[in-house]
């Protein structure tokens, strides 16, 4: 008999729990959101009495609101960012904050008094994250050995560089990578990461790049670095004694790089001419040498440009005047020959005629 009760008294109150569930057809759920953003957790309830129903949204068990109103006593910088919206009539009663703040974080639940009793909904927790500060990350180079040349503090093969990355603020706290073309070489959750690498000829003018990413952002945010950047070396050599109108003229390139050369341009006159594109302008198939043919008077200062690089992207150019000397007159030792004048005289004959009287 005792068990016969036990088991009724168990389907009562399944049953108790079951209907005053059923009473909310929407609870609020857990919410996770960037500051600045917007959220809304939804609370919608089914009851026929609607009119004397009251609806109250709590925040760690402080009262936000009774129905569409929000509680006086709520802060002016709060109270500014709520509202309940929704359609009443459908029982919605859904809570808008605006402006998400850090001071937002907390746990939310909506509650219902009717005549026939009332129910609070599940708890639901609102997580708030935190981009990195505007300004990073910021990337630094670091080491110990530095050659000075031409560039100041310039980096050379076989050195050790110590790429520093910088991130401040966000929670959580951003998680920093460097990526070399693309490719990872290092990761940490840390605000700070810092990575040795041994430089090598292939490194020269590759960026290395740190991404930042976080939960709060939508995109990683990046700094880069070029830790090696040693520009080709380039020279234009004229390869005939002068430039004499009329002939031919022929320049060479000379360059050198690290780890290689991997192209070579060639303009003249400000155009850019490539391997058998002109008939008077002759560049070789290697691109060294570019020759002139036919050279003509007018063409004196023409500017003739070679510009290297290497596959990263650095390049130098090297610009020559072409400096053109006019052909030389032949003169003659033989005197002009002048026309001959020939004096002439005129007669004059007058003939005199008897008169007769």
């Amino acid at each position: 008999m005792s068990e016969v009760c036990l088991i009724l008294l168990s389907v009562t109150v399944t049953q108790l729990f079951t209907s005053c569930l059923g009473n909310f057809l929407i609870q609020p759920q857990d919410s996770t959101s960037v500051v600045g953003e917007v959220v809304i957790f939804k609370c919608s309830v089914n009851r026929t009495d609607l009119d004397s129903t009251l609806l109250y949204w709590s925040k760690d068990k402080h009262h936000l609101s009774v129905n569409e109103r929000l509680v006086e006593s709520l802060d002016r910088g709060v109270k500014s960012r709520l509202s309940v919206v929704g359609n009443r009539t459908l029982g919605e009663y859904n809570l808008q904050i605006e402006n998400i703040r850090r001071t937002d974080v907390g746990s939310y639940v909506c509650s219902y008094i009717g005549l026939s009793g009332g129910q609070t909904s599940r708890a639901a927790s609102l997580t708030v994250l935190i981009p990195p500060s505007e300004k990073f990350p910021l990337c630094f180079i670091l080491a110990q050995t530095l050659r000075t040349t031409g560039q100041v503090d310039t980096f050379w093969p076989g050195q050790t560089a110590r790429l520093r990355c910088v991130s401040v603020g966000g929670e959580p706290a951003a998680t920093l990578v460097w990526k070399r073309k693309n490719a990872t070489i290092s990761s940490t959750k840390t605000s700070e990461s810092i990575h040795e690498r041994v430089l090598t000829p292939s490194d020269n003018g590759v960026a290395f790049t740190c991404e930042a990413s976080s939960p709060a952002l939508k995109v990683p945010k990046k700094c880069e670095v070029v830790p090696l950047k040693l520009l080709p070396s380039v020279q234009i050599r004229l390869m005939t004694r002068e430039v004499i109108e009329g002939s031919n003229a022929t320049y060479h390139c000379e360059a050198s790089a690290i780890p290689k050369i991997s192209l070579i341009s060639w303009s003249f006159a400000g155009r850019e001419v490539g391997f058998n594109e002109s008939e008077r302008v002759v560049v070789s198939e290697d691109k060294q040498f570019i020759t002139i043919i036919d050279i003509r008077a007018d063409e004196d200062q023409t500017s003739i440009d070679c510009v290297v690089s290497i596959s990263t992207g650095l390049q130098s150019r090297d610009t020559m005047k072409m400096l053109v000397t006019r052909k030389p007159i032949i003169a003659t030792n033989h005197r002009p020959q002048h026309p001959r004048v020939i004096a002439s005289r005129t007669l004059t004959i007058f003939l005199g005629i008897p008169s007769f009287m």
